[in-house]
């Protein structure tokens, strides 16, 4: 992607502008059609940001893949888990309790890619834990889901 870092710096730049206040959740959205770099831009920040999130970053795609394989990645990449413990996770439930247990208090950064109406409910598992210190980048090709209810804190 053509000016990769400046582009990554404009997005943290203004989204420290808008949210100033780093001690509560954060988040932003970012939409368009198909096939100008959402996901290529979401996956940049994310290794962008890793230094400052001390390695706590985790982008995950909604298009494909299990839901409880994805919670339990963000719990991989957010907390560091341990293998074994990813291991001994049988459910979502489980999965969604170690993240929370895990994260809170945590200065992480979750990228949230192709998230669609459908997958609101599967998006709920990593908004509603109270999770200081947390930023959450939706990424999807419509407006209306970028900022739908589940978004909202």
């Amino acid at each position: 992607m053509q000016g990769q870092v400046r582009m990554c710096q404009l997005v943290a730049d203004s989204f420290n502008t808008v949210h100033p206040d780093e001690n509560r959740i954060r988040m932003a959205g970012l939409y368009g059609i198909p096939g100008h770099g959402k996901t290529t831009l979401g996956k940049a920040f994310c290794n962008f940001k890793l230094g400052d999130f001390e390695g706590k970053v985790c982008h995950l795609e909604f298009c494909r893949g299990d839901p409880f394989e994805r919670l339990k990645l963000a719990l991989q990449f957010l907390t560091h888990c341990p293998p074994w413990i990813l291991q001994t996770l049988t459910n979502p439930d489980q999965a969604q309790v170690e993240l929370y247990r895990r994260v809170r208090g945590q200065r992480v950064l979750l990228v949230l890619d192709n998230v669609r109406e459908e997958n609101i409910d599967k998006v709920k598992y990593y908004v509603e834990a109270d999770l200081s210190k947390r930023q959450l980048h939706p990424f999807d090709r419509t407006k209306q889901t970028c900022f739908s209810k589940a978004f909202q804190s």
